[in-house]
């Protein structure tokens, strides 16, 4: 399969930054952005609008490389960085011998990150209307540094005049991410009530791992929802009177891919002027790697 120049790749990155400005990302840690470069230099089309494919994917393990390669696409977008921690040499790993295929293969990966987490509508903001459905008092637990607005940023708390009761928040975090389970962590004055008579007007969200932004909320709240939380800090927040819900890491994730980014990146590559078509394909083996069995 041929690579697409460097020209088409810096258009299609111009285009997902228009949704996803780096700027967003959290540099002090992440490894966001270009992660594999196998575009090529001058090419007969370098004038030529776009007719391209990428694929979508939390993670990119071996068996979302191989995906990638038999559907012949030309970039990956891996929310999670396929390279992290940076490398310093190559080996036979599984993930470094997927890298040499997909160069061999023109593949190109990008990752976004952080950047997704941060933005106005990105995958915070789902979460977070997983819980209100249409929250109005929103800000984000620590604020970017890329913009004036105080609703982007790292996490998302909001307070709101309407409250839902527990269970139905639950189906809806469970529908919403095509989950079937999840653990919650009740403070011990509401472990003897039911779920439907417990309500819930203020909520914090964070996907991933939501401890270290967690601790920068100031404001006290009813819910917590995130990925994965450590087991102390689980009884901190459940002594507090917080309510703990966690669905693992990239189960707090996966879902913002079909529902939100697939749509926003195609409406981005529509507006492009140099690209003709981008067809965005979601990965059908990336899956979380822990099972409830």
């Amino acid at each position: 399969m041929s690579a697409l120049s460097r020209k088409n790749i810096t258009t299609l990155i111009n285009a997902i930054e228009k949704v996803y400005p780096k700027a967003y990302a959290d540099s002090t840690w992440d490894n966001t952005g270009l992660l594999i470069n196998s575009s090529l230099g001058n090419t007969n089309t370098l004038t030529s609008k776009i007719t391209t494919k990428c694929l979508l994917t939390i993670d990119l393990t071996s068996e979302v490389c191989d995906e990638a390669i038999k559907n012949k696409v030309d970039i990956i977008i891996s929310y999670h960085p396929f390279i992290f921690p940076k490398w310093n040499s190559i080996s036979s790993t599984t993930q470094h011998k997927s890298t040499i295929k997909l160069i061999q293969s023109g593949i190109s990966v990008y990752s976004p990150h952080t950047a997704v987490d941060a933005v106005k509508n990105g995958m915070n903001d789902y979460l977070l209307s997983l819980i209100f459905a249409t929250p109005n008092n929103v800000k984000s637990i620590m604020k970017s540094n890329a913009s004036e607005d105080v609703t982007e940023g790292m996490g998302r708390f909001s307070l709101e005049n309407n409250a839902q009761n527990l269970k139905t928040v639950i189906e809806s975090i469970k529908k919403g991410l095509n989950i079937k389970f999840l653990q919650i962590a009740l403070p011990d004055e509401l472990r003897s009530m039911k779920l439907e008579d417990i309500n819930i007007t203020s909520a914090a969200v964070c996907a991933g791992s939501g401890g270290s932004v967690f601790s920068k909320l100031k404001e006290n709240c009813d819910l917590i929802l995130t990925g994965e939380m450590d087991h102390h800090t689980v009884l901190k927040y459940k002594e507090l009177g917080t309510i703990v819900v966690v669905v693992n890491h990239s189960n707090s994730e996966r879902a913002y891919l079909r529902n939100v980014m697939k749509p926003l990146l195609e409406k981005s590559f529509a507006e492009s002027d140099q690209i003709e078509s981008c067809d965005v394909l979601v990965s059908e083996q990336d899956h979380d790697p822990l099972q409830t069995v």
